[in-house]
């Protein structure tokens, strides 16, 4: 009973179809990763700069107390630390009327691969990058 009315009746997918259909799920899967590792990148550098911001409100609290930024010492308690997850460490720099916080990405995870590299932020509010070819808008 294969025939009926002149028609074969099919029994399965054959091993062409089935290839046919891992190569399409293996482009749309290498699409989607190269879409999505972007974007994982950005969240992280946006904790990061949140991050950052809460260590610049330190510092602005500090300065109210004391009407300097180098009086409670939060260079020392800040500089060399890492971020909350580790993908960044921080440089921070401080003097009686400035200061400068560098988020520098660590080498052993992918933040490396970021487009916007070192972040910084200072006293004025000033943000900026070291990547080359971006400003600052790119990045925060």
């Amino acid at each position: 009973m294969r025939r009926m009315f002149g028609v074969r009746i099919s029994a399965g997918f054959t091993l062409l179809e089935m290839l046919i259909v891992i190569a399409i799920l293996a482009i749309i899967s290498v699409l989607a990763y190269a879409i999505y590792l972007p974007q994982v990148l950005k969240s992280h550098r946006n904790d990061v700069q949140a991050e950052m911001a809460a260590i610049a409100q330190q510092f602005e609290r500090c300065r109210t107390r004391s009407n300097a930024f180098n009086e409670c010492g939060l260079a020392d308690s800040f500089d060399g630390e890492l971020s909350e997850r580790e993908r960044y460490q921080f440089e921070v720099s401080e003097g009686d009327r400035e200061f400068s916080i560098r988020a520098v990405p660590q080498s052993t995870g992918n933040q490396t691969r970021d487009k916007c590299q070192t972040l910084t932020l200072n006293h004025l509010g000033v943000r900026d990058t070291t990547a080359d070819g971006l400003n600052a808008a790119d990045c925060w």
